[in-house]
């Protein structure tokens, strides 16, 4: 293939599925002069040079109202590229239309892409490229850039800090969080009172049992303390009468023990990854809407945990406690922003979601958003959950 034509979408993957698949010598784009809400051109060359693809990106711009004007540049595009395919994956209604009549009366090949089904449909002329064609493997990093955003780092701590001995340790705390989340709770903000006494990267610290935070009395919970030195998350611990002395296993230790929700993040991690079912797993991105590298006043979210199968992104927001409207609100927000009509958004909670939370739960329903609650928090079940929603089961 020579060159392609892509009738401009506002769902980004539908503009750059046929290039990557195929990697022509030139794409042209035809873009509405009026929408310009999820597209930048510097996107496309991002993507095209991120996938180290030679394929140059060619952009003609018309009024996608006007049908003499969308006639005009079709016939313009056929005449300038003699040979050009077509797809027609995306496109808004008029343009595809008006382009499918003369594709029609034509004698361009051209093609659709089923997303779903993974699988290129020869409308004509095409049927090389259906049988060799495969769905291209994109990463996180791709899905962000081809929308115009950019991953700015993590949230908490670089993911390369990960690995299995810190897995092992994620499963192990885990255990005692998912056990009473409220006492976790309770404990966190303990330990956050009682390491704020002293320095700020101290592994090892010595201070009272009772502690305050403004007028609140908090008090050591010895049962946690004991259990995570013998896990081995403290390396030391004494528990006297009225202090406690003890040492943090390491900086990423006493940094996640001291942050009460990480540990729903983390095992959500730990069980996508485990599932064997992803192509890319990551937790705690900062996400750069405008992809922009160095701007002080960009637009910034973070992801809790992307997870992409295929070309289906999937967002989950965790919490421990039930969600919030808000909560709903975000995390739909950014699978539409970012993973356009392929992507799924989750919510992931700690608690236990009863007939009291039907209502939030038949609201979350109509935006498409998966519930997932206490029940679903087993290794086994969270990965194989989450590789339901991915393929489109929702549950």
């Amino acid at each position: 293939m020579r060159v392609l034509v892509e009738l401009f979408d506002r769902d980004a993957i539908k503009n750059v599925l046929g290039a990557c698949a195929f990697t022509p010598e030139i794409v042209v784009f035809l873009c509405d002069t009026h929408d310009a809400t999820f597209f930048k051109e510097s996107a496309i060359y991002r993507l095209f040079k991120r996938r180290k693809m030679k394929t140059m990106p060619r952009f003609y711009y018309f009024d996608a109202t006007d049908p003499d004007e969308i006639r005009m540049v079709l016939a313009a595009v056929v005449r300038d590229y003699p040979g050009c395919v077509f797809d027609f994956s995306g496109g808004s209604d008029l343009v595809l239309l008006l382009a499918g009549v003369g594709f029609a009366k034509g004698a361009m090949p051209g093609y659709y892409i089923d997303m779903a089904g993974g699988r290129l449909i020869d409308l004509r002329g095409c049927a090389g490229l259906a049988e060799a064609f495969r769905m291209p493997v994109f990463s996180a990093e791709d899905i962000f850039v081809m929308t115009g955003a950019t991953i700015q780092g993590h949230g908490h701590f670089p993911q390369q800090e990960m690995d299995d001995g810190h897995e092992w340790d994620v499963l192990t705390v885990f255990e005692m969080v998912a056990e009473s989340p409220r006492a976790w709770g309770s404990f966190v903000a303990w330990l956050q009172a009682f390491c704020a006494a002293g320095p700020a990267k101290a592994l090892e610290l010595e201070g009272p049992r009772l502690v305050r935070a403004g007028e609140s009395p908090l008090h050591a919970n010895t049962a946690l303390l004991r259990r995570l030195h013998a896990a081995g998350m403290l390396e030391s611990l004494e528990i006297g009468h009225g202090q406690v002395r003890l040492r943090f296993k390491s900086l990423w230790h006493r940094k996640c023990l001291l942050i009460e929700g990480i540990w729903l993040e983390l095992f959500c991690y730990v069980a996508a990854r485990r599932s064997g079912f992803f192509d890319d797993v990551r937790t705690s991105i900062v996400v750069d809407w405008d992809g922009v590298e160095g701007g002080n006043d960009n637009t910034k979210n973070e992801v809790d945990v992307f997870l992409l199968r295929g070309i289906t992104p999937v967002f989950v927001s965790c919490k421990m406690s039930v969600p919030t409207a808000l909560a709903m609100s975000e995390i739909k927000l950014l699978s539409v922003r970012f993973g356009g009509g392929m992507s799924r958004a989750v919510l992931l909670t700690a608690a236990a979601l009863g007939d009291e939370h039907k209502a939030m739960k038949a609201r979350a329903a109509e935006l498409g958003i998966t519930f997932l609650d206490r029940s679903a928090c087993t290794l086994e079940q969270l990965g194989k959950a989450l590789g339901a929603i991915a393929e489109g089961h929702r549950k």
